[in-house]
């Protein structure tokens, strides 16, 4: 499986332009070894998260750093590290096997999105950033691609995984897909605290600006505001968190 998916990636690398794209698999594989040893030695992407928060420094964050090819790398890693095991524990969940419409927010490459409608044989509204390479990875493997949830709709199921602490106000863009999908339940994997690349030091809610510590607190209790209560799944730290319209 891990061949198969190498030579896919490679191939759909090849597809869209990219030159040399065996570099990036090197990249994603270096990253994915560095997260299992935990190892303490400077992270394979890290000029990728330093050009981040050095643009921090001087404005409110290079967004064009997403679409450069280097970035297909770190989220090949996600996928591996996180999002494919969010999707089998939540393949597991009762409360979530009806689902026919699924907004995978922030998609990456899109195996978010193929994993999610073959699972749940469910239609899935992918967002992504236009004009980059994971919009184009995404659309070259068939993925339904969206710029933003106001074109997505109403859906059942909304899944987020490492997508919220990329805006620097989460709780209102929380507001704005819960007022264009009105999902009946949401899928939630936030690491606001980390740093990485696309986080923040500070966040913002309602005018108030408060630490990548605090915005985790705000974020859920504007959940509950919202008349969503936590699915008690027994997940190690609560990751991903699932949620249900009370």
């Amino acid at each position: 499986m891990k061949t198969m998916l190498a030579d896919c990636f490679l191939e759909t690398c090849r597809s869209i332009g990219i030159s040399h794209p065996e570099v990036l698999l090197g990249f994603s594989n270096e990253t994915v070894e560095h997260f299992k040893t935990r190892s303490t030695e400077e992270k394979p992407l890290q000029f990728l998260e330093n050009a981040w928060y050095a643009s921090l420094k001087i404005g409110s964050g290079d967004f064009d750093l997403y679409r450069v090819e280097a970035y297909l790398a770190d989220v090949l890693a996600c996928w591996n590290i996180y999002s494919k095991q969010y999707i089998a524990k939540l393949a597991s969940r009762p409360e979530v096997c009806w689902v026919k419409r699924i907004a995978d927010l922030g998609c990456g490459l899109g195996y978010t999105s193929l994993a999610l409608s073959e699972i749940f044989n469910a239609h899935v509204y992918a967002t992504n950033f236009k004009n980059s390479y994971q919009w184009a990875f995404a659309k070259q493997i068939g993925v339904d691609l969206y710029e933003n949830t106001r074109d997505v709709g109403r859906v059942d199921l909304v899944f987020a995984s490492e997508y919220f602490e990329h805006f620097q106000q989460p709780v209102k863009h929380l507001r704005e897909v819960l007022r264009d999908c009105e999902p009946k339940l949401l899928c939630i994997a936030n690491a606001f605290g980390a740093q990485s690349f696309g986080h923040f030091d500070i966040y913002e809610a309602d005018d108030k600006i408060v630490s990548n510590k605090q915005i985790g607190r705000l974020f859920n209790a504007e959940l509950r505001k919202s008349n969503y209560e936590q699915v008690a799944t027994g997940w190690w730290n609560d990751r991903p968190s699932l949620w249900r319209l009370r």
